[in-house]
């Protein structure tokens, strides 16, 4: 962690909530599009099928009803007109049936089969039935269709209400895992963000506060140096002002290491400046955190809400099932009402035989005919009072299933929709969370920013320092003239010297903070002074190369006679401040 730039410790705790970010969107849009399936197949697929097996019973109740009045129809026109209304009922359960058989799965194909089968079975006993009924048997036609029909009529209410029970089922199983599922990817979600939240903030923090400490110490260290160089200058100044003979030369350099000392001065001002805006930035950016936080939450809500709708839909199957066992119970009084019906068709048969065998017995005079006949009158208008009333209970039955199923389909479109716009809701509020990573891109942006307006102010610092060091070295040749002050001026430039080693140390582990790598250390110069005679007054010598001090080496003897004497060179503010075009730092 050491060894890594700020761009890097920064690009890692980016990296840490972005993974965090994307995978709980990932996952609630994984979520999100597994409830959408889910309701879909409810909506679309358990629910027609639960609609056609539904249409299917009732076709076939229409047709058993019908095939009952036939037999009872006495008039040959009714019978034949009964006949086609039971073959559209008939070919109205085929059709049901067969669309069935197209919609199921392979666990219910072989059932639907199987009721296929039946049903082509009864259609094949009706058929028969009519005929014989059609040709004055209605006898035999109601002996049939009681001995084998009803079997028959029976197993298929038997399967048929069986195979809406199951889809009723599906229905409810794939809404408790849907809830399982939600609940399981809540939980990982949380989970997830909360640690990545955790170790983003860790890093975030322990990154901030060692380069605020970092650079705080390298700032106070830099300002020290700073002042401990006004205070060499000052006394060089002192020092030089008594050499009358170069007064000149010395002001003008005296005047050119101050203004570096300023300039040096105001550099370290826009270090501790950049340094607190980094802190300000760092701050918005643990704010830009915190947000994305709330964003996730309400991506949590949202899935809550769809997890309710997907309740909605459970508790408005419940209650379509209940509807439907009233439906049952109606039709189950029609079977009763037809039973009754029965009953009063074998009385009559019965009156009937004894009405003949009375007319036999009287002749002409057969009175007990007449009451036999007046029974049996009542007796067929009893069927008739029946007949009525399974009529009535059977349009009571359909215009009951015709609304449950009308409502039904407009519950689960309704819910659907509903889903769907909680589903565009949840795609808005990720929408935020990427607009909330970008804000925190765009702060770590500015604070690497920051850092490297810090490090260029650093290396020209370093670059002041140099020049500094030079017209010192200037000044320490030219006052050589005047051995009383010599020494003293020898004494300050050491002391600058060393002053300058120790803000090049600063400056190099600001610079690691900075670019990352190995630290590069800088030992200060450790100057040797030697006693200058009085006496001993060299000439001044032209300007060479060999003359400039460096930091981290020795400072030869002021008093060799083979050193130079340089001129003092003019230094501009722009080579102690360079401007943020400057072509030299290009590749800073």
């Amino acid at each position: 962690m050491k060894n890594l730039s700020i761009n890097a410790k920064f690009s890692l705790v980016i990296g840490v909530f972005v993974v965090t970010v994307l995978g709980v969107f990932s996952l609630g849009l994984y979520n999100v599009a597994k409830v959408k399936e889910s309701a879909r197949y409810i909506a679309e697929e358990v629910t027609e099928r639960r609609l056609l097996t539904n249409r299917t019973l009732l076709a076939m109740y229409q047709a058993t009803v019908d095939q009952r009045d036939l037999i009872m129809i006495k008039d040959h026109a009714g019978k034949l007109k009964t006949h086609e209304d039971m073959k559209l009922s008939v070919a109205d359960a085929k059709e049901n049936l067969g669309k069935l058989k197209a919609k199921v799965d392979s666990e219910h194909t072989e059932r639907v089969a199987k009721v296929s089968d039946d049903f082509d079975r009864w259609v094949d006993l009706a058929e028969k039935a009519a005929l014989l009924s059609e040709g004055g048997k209605s006898d035999e036609a109601f002996v049939l269709m009681a001995k084998e029909g009803d079997v028959i009529n029976s197993r298929l209410e038997t399967d048929l209400l069986s195979l809406m029970k199951d889809f009723s089922q599906i229905v409810i199983d794939s809404i408790k895992a849907d809830q399982v599922s939600y609940e399981r990817s809540r939980n990982f979600g949380i989970t997830l963000s909360l640690l990545g939240l955790l170790i983003g903030s860790s890093l975030a923090a322990f990154i901030s506060r060692a380069i605020t400490r970092s650079i705080d110490h390298m700032v106070h260290t830099l300002s020290d140096s700073a002042t401990q160089i006004a205070s060499a200058s000052k006394q060089i100044s002192g020092s030089a002002a008594g050499l009358a003979e170069t007064a000149s030369t010395q002001a003008s350099s005296l005047e050119e290491t101050s203004s570096a000392i300023e300039e040096m001065n105001s550099m370290v001002g826009r270090n501790a400046q950049a340094a607190r805006e980094s802190n300000a930035i760092a701050k918005g950016g643990l704010e830009s955190a915190v947000r994305g936080q709330k964003v996730v939450q309400a991506m949590m809500a949202s899935m809550e809400e769809i997890n309710i709708a997907n309740k909605e839909v459970m508790r408005q199957t419940n209650e379509s099932n209940q509807k439907f066992a009233e439906i049952v119970q109606v039709i189950h009084a029609i079977g009763n009402k037809t039973k009754v019906i029965n009953e009063i068709v074998f009385q009559t048969k019965l009156l009937s035989f004894n009405a003949s065998v009375e007319a036999a017995r009287a002749g002409e005079h057969g009175k007990g005919f007449a009451v036999v006949a007046e029974e049996v009158g009542n007796l067929a208008q009893m069927s008739g009072n029946a007949a009525k009333d399974i009529t009535a209970l059977l349009d009571g039955s359909i215009e009951k299933v015709q609304s449950i199923i009308n409502e039904s389909k407009t519950q689960v479109e309704r819910i659907v929709h509903d889903n769907a716009r909680k589903v565009e809701s949840g795609t808005k509020i990720a929408s935020e969370c990427r607009d909330v990573l970008t804000d925190i891109v765009q702060g770590i942006t500015s604070v690497s920013r920051m850092v490297e307006t810090v490090a260029e102010a650093s290396d020209e610092q370093a670059r002041g320092i140099n020049e500094i060091n030079r017209a010192i070295n200037q000044l320490d040749q030219v006052t050589q003239q005047n051995a009383s002050t010599s020494e003293e001026a020898a004494s300050a430039s050491e002391e600058l010297s060393a002053q300058a080693g120790n803000m090049k140390v600063a400056v190099s582990s600001l610079e690691h903070i900075v670019r990352g790598g190995q630290t590069v250390v800088v030992e200060p110069a450790t100057l040797a002074v030697r006693p200058v005679a009085a006496a001993h007054k060299p000439a001044p010598q032209k300007p060479g190369k060999n003359n400039v001090i460096r930091i981290g080496q020795s400072k030869a003897a002021p008093h060799s006679a083979s050193a130079s004497t340089p001129t003092l060179s003019r230094v501009s503010g722009s080579d102690i401040v360079p401007s943020e075009n400057d072509s030299r730092f290009k590749d800073i």
